[in-house]
């Protein structure tokens, strides 16, 4: 069975940003519908909250370093064969750093780490302790600035999992126009051999 995911977060609306720009929202409408939406926390107000709500039948959001919400700092969610944590990523010091977010995801027992905090985009499957660890984090759906500066573009992930396989299609809007990149990883690659 195919599981559709839409995962974004980092919104900081209404502080750093008024909405949610067009062209991301367009993205968001194309690939309905959604099975569930994990949403990476500092949505920072109700009614951003109750938008995360509206976009699948399951949602699940955490609370980010500027929330102020009653929300989990963590939440962990099946998928497939695949634990995923969800958590904001504040958590982990230097910001944003791989080798520490990868131990903390092994260290909940998390096969895949879905973050925000950085509002930098990236995927990349790592190892810690002879564990591996798919680290997914969607950057800011509204493209605004963060502590440790960020890549300043409208970003959000669809992604796609299965018995076999987590494809992963990365939506960014740089300079007005939507550019588009995917990322396919074996269920198996990531589990490992010891796993059927």
């Amino acid at each position: 069975m195919e599981i559709k995911v839409l995962v974004c977060g980092d919104t900081h609306i209404p502080e750093r940003a008024r909405r949610i720009p067009d062209a991301m929202a367009r993205i968001i409408d194309e690939h309905r519908p959604y099975d569930l939406i994990l949403f990476t926390g500092d949505l920072t107000c109700e009614e951003m909250l109750e938008w995360v709500y509206r976009q699948a039948d399951e949602a699940y959001v955490v609370c980010g370093n500027m929330d102020y919400l009653p929300l989990p700092e963590v939440r962990k969610v099946t998928l497939g064969r695949l634990e995923v944590i969800l958590a904001h990523g504040h958590q982990v010091w230097p910001r944003g750093h791989r080798g520490k977010l990868a131990a903390y995801a092994a260290r909940l027992g998390g096969h895949v780490l879905v973050n925000g905090h950085t509002h930098d985009p990236f995927v990349e499957l790592r190892e810690h302790k002879g564990r591996r660890v798919l680290l997914v984090n969607p950057g800011s759906l509204t493209g605004v600035w963060s502590g440790g500066g960020g890549s300043l573009t409208p970003s959000l992930m669809v992604m796609t999992v299965d018995y076999y396989e987590v494809f992963i299609e990365h939506y960014e809007l740089k300079r007005g126009a939507v550019r588009r990149g995917e990322y396919s990883f074996s269920v198996h690659d990531i589990l490992g051999s010891s796993t059927p």
